[in-house]
């Protein structure tokens, strides 16, 4: 169990079973003024829903939504039991919390806590001051961790499946939170296999259900990650998920989605009511994780932790990205850097060097600046010294998902040196020098890598009076360690005083997670991955760590 908490103070997440109050007939109606039409805030196939008021121990009086379901609803005694079960175990800080229930007469209703913002349906589709790009990611990526506590069951062996994931099942609390709620149609299934399954019936919404479990009528989490992704869609672009306006061809907003993404039409996605507030590259990325969530190949469909990972470092993308000029928690990079590029010297031409851009492979310079493609003295003036920026502490202050950013970048571009086929090329490449001062960054800290063709290097050299690395994994891990110590390193002890620290914590070397970044470098996702995999890591390092050249 999780005892972390999050917004409000709310605990983030809990499998223990907590009481539900059992409300009499005559207080519901006290609370809703006899049911009174004046109070109903929403309505649906199941009933309706109505704000009312309810007296409280603790808290005196106390607004709740109170949800009754119509005798004539698809929605039976079943779906009502399945709900009341499943918010008496689960809690987390993205689900509505069900306070009690009422069945009696007949009556089946159902009390929850009260979410003053409504549904994002509401938000996207019928309110007049549509949701800014923040908001949007924000609610996103904590649906996405309401998604994920269900279906990774909290450590046990089994998840639930929600299988009506959906706008209108998305409901936001007077912070804007999103919280995920009716579970009348979900299910508990194993989470022990990738891709377990669960017989079902056919039930969920027109535009949001799975395509697969339709034709197979087998339900998996990854039925609920195409519903996901449905909704993603809609964030993006304000459509709804089946609108005839749009003609035969375009009326499926997936079918159009995939269009767009197919043909890179990304700021064509985006809703007009907020277009020009959406840096390109994120919509593009976006994008690009709702379409991998709506693929027609399950096991290609990622989980929703990494869904969670890939939208979270896409939320700490924006806010750096907009915290330009600002003071700010986490260093603002942008104003900041700009004085500093101004200042960078050139690389040193004494050497022969290549520098490569990953990809394509054809950008390659030798030190008297020809490439292919032209000059690339402009460009170099544009970007800043790897080893300046490590030396004065500004990577140090970096969010962990632009450190990530420059570990994968760095890792692709030794990746690509070590290629036969660039060997072939330039002669020298694969047992060249890493040096710290060839590595450039860019204003988004894109690398580029520039090599001096004078090896092959060993890691220590004692003719030195640091380190020399080598452009090849054992040079990168030193980089890697770098990157997140925030400190250069000038011995190698100082590696092994990180990793015992990691070992004393209970943690794997960071020896071994530069490995696996080097390894899956090129992979989809990769920047995603590792950011998950790390986040631990850099909480330790920063808060345990003193300067490990001490």
């Amino acid at each position: 169990m999780n005892s972390t908490t999050e917004e409000g103070g709310k605990s983030a997440s809990s499998s223990s079973a907590h009481p539900c109050r059992l409300f009499s007939l005559a207080e519901i109606k006290s609370a809703t003024n006899n049911f009174d039409d004046e109070l109903v805030i929403g309505e649906g196939g199941f009933g309706k829903v109505y704000k009312g008021q309810i007296s409280s121990e603790q808290d005196g009086h106390v607004n709740v939504a109170i949800k009754r379901l119509d005798s004539m609803s698809s929605q039976g005694e079943a779906e009502f039991r399945a709900e009341i079960d499943m918010l008496s175990t689960l809690r987390h800080c993205h689900l509505v919390s069900l306070i009690g229930y009422c069945h009696e007469k007949k009556e089946m209703i159902l009390v929850y806590e009260y979410m003053p913002n409504g549904t994002l349906y509401h938000h996207l589709h019928k309110a007049e001051t549509p949701l800014s790009w923040l908001t949007r990611l924000k609610i996103a990526v904590g649906a996405a961790r309401g998604l994920d506590y269900l279906h990774t069951g909290v450590g046990t062996l089994h998840g639930v499946i929600h299988r009506d994931i959906k706008s209108s099942n998305i409901l936001l609390d007077e912070n804007w939170a999103s919280m995920i709620s009716d579970f009348g149609l979900s299910k508990i299934g194993p989470t022990n296999q990738p891709i377990s399954y669960i017989d079902a019936s056919v039930k969920g919404t027109f535009g949001y259900l799975d395509p697969e479990f339709f034709y197979t009528t087998k339900l998996t989490r990854k039925t609920d990650v195409y519903a996901f992704g449905v909704v993603l869609f809609e964030l993006l672009s304000g459509r709804l998920p089946v609108d005839e306006q749009y003609g035969e061809e375009d009326c499926s907003l997936v079918r159009w989605a995939q269009k767009c993404v197919k043909g890179k039409k990304f700021d064509q996605m985006v809703d007009p009511n907020i277009k020009g507030t959406v840096f390109p590259n994120h919509s593009k990325r976006f994008a690009q994780i709702a379409n991998r969530c709506v693929g027609s190949i399950l096991k290609e469909r990622p989980t929703m932790t990494e869904i969670v990972a890939s939208l979270q470092a896409l939320l700490e993308l924006h806010d750096t990205s907009n915290h330009s000029g600002k003071s700010s928690g986490i260093m603002s990079f942008n104003w900041k850097l700009a004085k500093y590029f101004g200042s960078m010297s050139k690389p040193n031409s004494a050497s022969q060097n290549h520098i490569v851009r990953y990809p394509p492979m054809s950008e390659v310079t030798t030190s008297e600046g020809n490439t292919s493609e032209g000059t690339m003295s402009e460009e170099l003036k544009n970007q800043g010294n790897f080893e300046y920026l490590l030396d004065s502490g500004i990577i140090g202050r970096l969010p962990l998902v632009t450190k990530v950013k420059i570990l994968i970048g760095i890792a692709r571009k030794i990746a690509l040196l070590q290629k036969p086929e660039f060997n072939q090329t330039w002669p020298g490449a694969m047992h060249s020098e890493l040096d710290r001062s060839k590595i450039l960054l860019d204003k988004d800290f894109t690398p580029t890598l520039s090599c001096n063709d004078e090896g092959p290097y060993d890691l220590a050299d004692p003719d030195t009076d640091g380190l020399v690395l080598a452009c090849d994994l054992s040079g990168y891990k030193v980089i890697f360690v770098e990157v997140l110590t925030r400190y250069p390193i000038c011995h190698s002890y100082s590696i092994d005083k990180i990793n015992r620290l990691c070992s004393q914590c209970g943690k794997e070397s960071l020896d071994h997670f530069a490995t696996l970044c080097f390894k899956i470098c090129n992979e989809v996702d990769s920047e995603s991955k590792m950011l998950a995999i790390l986040k631990d890591h850099d909480e330790l390092i920063l808060k345990s760590l003193d300067d490990p050249r001490n």
